[in-house]
């Protein structure tokens, strides 16, 4: 049997997909029910991506206008978090589609993909120079490779779509959210 290369990348989005939801279509109305714990996991992995990427740079005093950025993204998403918390109550999944839930889970995957891009950048400019070290450039880098997964999987989850983190790393999603410290 071949498989082309749309149909092995849609297999593989479906079973990131219904590792965190359930798709239910009634007609032409399809219902996208979340697993509220990956929702907040993916969140808290973004702001303690932050938090290791500032104890990082700490030593390095000249980089700290780089965090300034990342710092305001983990604000946002200490926001969104508590925001989506409070709107779940004790539910174990909600549906997508609902309004309230939308629009925060959208702003969490906003501040997720701005957060890659800014940690991105920090690793970019740090990686030229060669006064930080291997150890804390390795650990940088392995930070912006566990974001990448998280960002990856959230836009799967709620997009139904893989994204740009397919192939780039092989770090898998459970050890994407070990580096960032999330159980």
């Amino acid at each position: 049997m071949t498989i082309s290369r749309r149909s092995f990348f849609g297999m593989a989005a479906a079973s990131v997909v219904l590792a965190g939801c359930t798709i239910t279509r009634d007609g032409t109305t399809t219902k996208l029910t979340l697993d509220v714990d990956k929702i907040k996991n993916y969140a808290q992995a973004g702001i303690n991506a932050v938090g290791l990427i500032s104890t990082s740079l700490a030593l390095f005093p000249g980089f700290s206008v780089l965090s300034g950025n990342i710092l305001k993204i983990s604000e946002s998403l200490k926001d969104d978090l508590n925001s989506f918390t409070i709107a779940v109550g004790g539910a174990i999944e909600i549906v997508y589609d609902d309004a309230n839930y939308k629009t925060i889970i959208d702003s969490i995957v906003k501040n997720l993909d701005s957060l890659y891009y800014a940690i991105d950048a920090i690793v970019s400019t740090v990686g030229f120079n060669t006064g930080i070290g291997t150890d804390v450039s390795n650990k940088l880098n392995l930070i912006r490779q566990a974001t990448l997964v998280v960002v990856s999987a959230i836009n799967t989850l709620v997009g139904g779509f893989l994204t740009t983190a397919a192939g780039y790393t092989e770090m898998t999603e459970p050890d994407a959210l070990s580096v960032l410290n999330v159980h």
